[in-house]
């Protein structure tokens, strides 16, 4: 088994998005399961992770480790047919662009952001709000774990923003009256600057089809990898 900084060595020049896996090594709560030159398999956030291998055969053999999954993220389609095979009853697929923030302009001055406590009401308000509809209990969850930033305007919360299981900046949502006005920009902006601060490596993961993140982050001079990572889901 490589040890974490055998694993840089070993994968940080793959031709495929590398941020995640490199957010994981650094963080102590993942769980490296397989860690070979012929590729890795990693647990963080409760989102199993295959990286880095060569062929299906390979990926497979590596793969059979997993005991049903319900998510699993790969980093090429053929890790993703070996997947299917060995996991049938997980057949939805996202094809999802990396972001990874390096020096990001302020887009604006004009706006304060503030810790969103995990308080009972501000859970409710995230829950009722964010366009993806995840469970009460995750958005706590997230929360508690992470931390969440909001603009306020006139005192009502115009716009917040998280993270993702895996650590990703995401949760990203404004309120309708107060779109167009670069609070989302902002707000991506700040949560990375507070990654970064930590130490951490700040990073995004936007599916395909998510064409507003796609342009906002590319107003804002950041440019998401032009490979893809998959998204298994049951």
């Amino acid at each position: 088994m490589l040890e974490r900084k055998e694993i840089y060595s070993a994968f940080k020049n793959s031709d495929r998005p590398f941020a995640h896996i490199e957010y994981f090594l650094e963080e102590k709560e993942t769980e490296i399961l397989y860690a070979e030159k012929d590729g890795l398999l990693l647990v963080y956030g409760g989102i199993p992770v295959i990286f880095g291998t060569k062929d299906g055969e390979t990926a497979e053999r590596i793969l059979k480790i997993l005991k049903d999954p319900v998510i699993l993220t790969c980093s090429s389609e053929e890790e993703i047919c070996a997947a299917k095979r060995l996991f049938p009853y997980m057949n939805r697929v996202k094809r999802v662009r990396q972001v990874r923030y390096g020096d990001v302009k302020k887009p604006t001055d004009g706006y304060t952001a503030e810790k969103l406590a995990p308080t009972k009401e501000n859970i409710d308000f995230v829950f009722s709000t964010y366009s993806a509809r995840y469970p009460r209990e995750k958005i706590a969850s997230l929360m508690r774990r992470f931390g969440f930033f909001a603009v306020r305007i006139d005192g009502k919360i115009a716009g917040y923003i998280g993270r993702h299981d895996e650590g990703s900046i995401g949760i990203l949502e404004v309120m309708p009256e107060y779109r167009n006005r670069k609070i989302g920009s902002f707000l991506v902006y700040t949560a990375a600057e507070e990654l970064k601060k930590e130490g951490k490596i700040a990073y995004a993961q936007i599916v395909e089809s998510n064409e507003k993140s796609l342009n906002m982050h590319l107003k804002i001079g950041v440019v998401p990898s032009e490979k893809f990572i998959f998204w298994l889901e049951k």
